[in-house]
Parts: structure tokens; sequence; C-alpha cells
């Protein structure tokens, strides 16, 4: 299952318009919904970290990355990641941090 979760990473991460396979506003949310969903496994919230990882760590060279950085940055994710990390349960704060200081 990691291994289809870097393989999605690597699909996601699109250098050119043409070659962009997601809508970057739809994953990226659909994997923080991931994050805050408590009936996610952690296995499942640890992937969607992965990717968001992924997407962030490659910031400048991804073709959607100013759209990423202004989705990311905004109140409305921020917000309930820091909720997470501070209320959340042990594997739900460790996946909103890991992703928080990927941004």
């Amino acid at each position: 299952a990691r291994s289809i979760a870097e393989l999605l990473a690597a699909l996601a991460c699109a250098e050119e318009p043409d070659r962009v396979v997601f809508d970057t506003e739809t994953l990226t949310r659909r994997l923080l919904d991931l994050l805050h969903d408590p009936t996610t496994s952690e296995e499942g919230q640890e992937h969607a970290a992965t990717v968001l990882g992924e997407l962030l760590c490659r910031g400048g060279s991804i073709c959607f990355a100013s759209e990423l950085l202004i989705l990311m940055t905004s109140k409305d994710v921020v917000d309930p990641l820091i909720e997470l990390i501070l209320h959340g349960e042990h594997r739900r704060a460790t996946a909103a941090a890991t992703v928080l200081a990927n941004a």
C-alpha cells in the first residue's frame, strides 16, 4: 500500500500542465479530509500525509506550485491542521504535523 501512495504522489507532481493527472485543489482537499476523518485508518492517514508531503517538498518544480501554496497556507487549511495537532488523537496529530512541517 505504501508503494501505491508513492505512485499517487509521483502522478500528482506534474511538472508541466499537459501532464496534470489530478485537479490540485480537489486532490489536496480529499487528502486533507482523510487526515481529519477519525474513521480513516492509521495507514490511510500516513499515506495521505505522504502524498501531501511529496507535493509540498517538490514545491516550485510542479506546475501548480502557486495554487498549492495558496491553498496550503489558507486559514481554512492551516487552522484545522493546528487543531488536530493540539487536540487530535496521536496518529492524526502526527500526520497533521508532518503536513505542516513540509508546508
